[in-house]
């Protein structure tokens, strides 16, 4: 995860979300990233 590349606001939301879903759905195979279509991007 670049930061940079979409601020750290985003990059700090991405990382809440990402790491939200991931707790919330321990049975999910692959970790959550911002690449992952599954996971929200504040675009």
């Amino acid at each position: 995860l670049r930061a940079g590349s979409v601020g750290p606001r985003a990059a700090a939301t991405i990382i809440n979300c990402s790491t939200s879903n991931y707790r919330l759905q321990p049975s999910f195979s692959n970790p959550p990233t911002p690449n992952n279509p599954g996971s929200p991007l504040p675009n």
